[in-house]
Order: C-alpha cells, then structure tokens, then sequence
C-alpha cells in the first residue's frame, strides 16, 4: 500500500555509478502536482519569486490594485508549505512592515483560511487570493493589529490617512514604517 505520509521518487541523475533516492513528503508531492496548475495570470496584482533548488519556500509580491488604500506598493510575503500540506495549510509571513489590522507590525498574518477555515480542498492559490483580498477588504473584527483594528472601527478617516502616512514613512502611533512611495 502507497504510503500517502511518503513516497520515494528516485532522481534521474547519478553520481558516479550510484543512484540517488529522495524522500518526498505528501506535501511536497501535493505541491509539485499544484505548482503547475497555479494561473497567477488571473492575479494580476501578484508575482511569485521562487528559487527551483528550494521549491518548498516562496516569496509573492503583491501590488494592490487601486481600490487599495495601499495603491502603488508592494507587499513581499514568504510562503512556506510544511511537509503534510495540504493537511495543513502553508505558513505565510509578510516581510514588509505595513500599517494593517490583519497583519500585525513582525509580518504575523490574520487570514482565516490560513487558521480555522482551511481544508484539504484548499490551496496555495486560495491563500494568494485571500492575501491580494486583505488590501481590498481589511477585517478590523479578526485582527491581529488591535492598534489599526480599533481606529479602523472608530474612526475610518483617521485610519486611511495612518494607511497613507506609514506609506509614506512616516510615525504612526510611534511606529515607524519603510519609506515605500515610488516617486
């Protein structure tokens, strides 16, 4: 029986006159029949960065579209999918700082699919989707911001212009942010 935790996949290339065998985990395999699949055309606001040695590991860029109040920056996430993916779903960190109720200013995302509403059926384009959604309908109600949540809640001009002035580089909140604004 086809042990669905592992399967060996032997590499086509030698060394030498010896074979050599790589163990790969369900996850790996669920991934390497996904990647392919993947329509990243369909998102036009995204770009996955991926080095072939180290598939396993990703980074997307995302560049909100206008509706954003992030318009005209880019956002780079790293994607990791652990071994018993799709089981489980993938780890998502966001590597720049950015002022928003749902990710949190060390790059801790809030998205539910990446918590109590993944299943099997979901997959790392989902994940893509849900992350470029984030920046169209932030959710001040499931945050990990409390800080952006709050304001958002209380006081939506305040908060677009803490959106615009973090952007910018400027202190929000004592916090300050990356300058990120292509002139």
């Amino acid at each position: 029986m086809w042990k669905l935790k592992q399967a060996k996949e032997t590499q086509k290339t030698t060394d030498g006159d010896t074979k050599q065998e790589k163990v790969l985990e369900s996850g790996e395999l669920m991934w390497k029949k996904e990647l392919p699949q993947m329509d990243l055309k369909a998102i036009p606001q995204c770009k996955l960065i991926m080095d072939e040695k180290d598939i396993m590991n990703f980074k997307v860029i995302i560049t909100p579209d206008k509706e954003s109040w992030w318009y005209g920056e880019s956002y780079t996430f790293t994607i990791s999918i652990p071994s018993n993916y799709n089981y489980v779903p993938p780890k998502v960190h966001c590597e720049t700082r950015v002022y928003h109720p749902n990710i949190d200013l060390s790059g801790n995302v809030c998205l539910n699919i990446l918590r109590k509403d993944w299943n099997p059926v979901l997959n790392v384009s989902a994940v893509i989707v849900g992350l470029n959604y984030l920046f169209l309908e932030p959710e001040p109600n499931d945050p990990l911001n409390h800080d952006a949540a709050a304001t958002m809640r209380d006081n939506i001009d305040l908060f677009v212009k803490n959106v615009k002035n973090s952007v910018k580089g400027y202190a929000v909140n004592g916090e300050y942010f990356g300058r990120f604004v292509k002139k």
